[in-house]
C-alpha cells in the first residue's frame, strides 16, 4: 500500500520550526503564529479570507506559495480538468486585490534566457529542446542584498507564475527573483497542447 510522503521542504521544517497545519475553514489565526504559509490553496471561505487579512493587520508575516499551474498537484490526473477547489490564485483574490498586488491566474512566465534543455518528441523523433516554462535562475536573477537569495547560486522553477502591483495601488514589491529580458507570457492551456512545438525554442 502507498503512503503518503511528505515532501523534502516539508521534513526540513519540522527539523528547525515547530509547525502545525491548519485544516479546514479558520476563523481566527492565532497570535503566537509567527508566519502563516499558504501552500496552492484550492480554496477559502470568507471567513478564512477574513481570518488571514486579520493577521496581517495586526503585523502577521504570510508566505504564500501561489502558482496558476502547480505541476506537482497535476501529476496523476487529468491535466486537462481543473485542480480540486479551483485555482489557487483565484482563491485568494479578495485578498490580493486587499493587498494591492494582482498574479495573472491563468498564464505562466516562459523565459527564452532561462529556459531547461528537455528531451522532447518532435516531428516524430527525439531532440533537446528549450523548455520555456521550466526556468533555471542563476545569481544574475536573484536579489544578493536579501537574506533570503544572498547565499543562493542558482533557482529552479517549473510553471511559475509572476506578481505586480495593482493600478493607483500604494504597494512597494521588491523582488528576489526576476526573468530576463527575453521573457514572455504563455497561457497554462497551451502547456496541455497536443501540438509538441507549441512551446519548445
Amino acid at each position: 500500500m502507498n503512503q503518503w510522503q511528505p515532501w523534502l521542504v516539508v521534513e526540513a521544517m519540522f527539523q528547525f520550526f515547530d509547525v502545525r497545519f491548519l485544516g479546514g475553514s479558520q476563523d481566527q489565526i492565532e497570535d503566537d503564529v509567527d508566519v502563516l504559509m499558504l501552500a496552492q490553496p484550492a480554496s477559502l471561505d470568507e471567513k478564512a479570507l477574513y481570518a488571514i487579512d486579520q493577521f496581517v493587520m495586526r503585523g502577521g508575516r504570510v508566505l504564500a506559495l501561489v502558482d496558476p499551474h502547480a505541476e506537482s498537484l497535476a501529476m496523476g490526473r487529468n491535466p486537462m480538468a481543473p485542480a480540486p477547489g479551483g485555482n489557487a490564485v483565484e482563491a485568494l483574490e479578495p485578498l490580493l486585490a486587499a493587498w494591492g498586488v494582482s498574479l495573472p491566474p491563468d498564464q505562466v512566465v516562459g523565459d527564452a534566457a532561462s529556459a531547461q534543455r528537455v528531451s522532447a518528441q518532435v516531428g516524430g523523433r527525439e531532440v533537446v529542446v528549450q523548455y520555456l516554462p521550466w526556468l533555471a535562475l542563476d545569481q544574475g536573477q536573484l536579489a544578493r542584498d536579501d537574506v533570503v537569495t544572498a547565499e543562493l547560486d542558482r533557482v529552479t522553477m517549473q510553471s511559475a507564475g509572476w506578481i505586480e502591483t495593482r493600478e493607483g495601488a500604494t504597494t512597494t514589491i521588491d523582488p528576489l527573483i526576476t526573468s530576463s529580458p527575453q521573457s514572455m507570457a504563455i497561457d497554462v492551456a497551451r502547456i496541455f497542447e497536443t501540438d509538441e512545438t507549441a512551446l519548445p525554442l
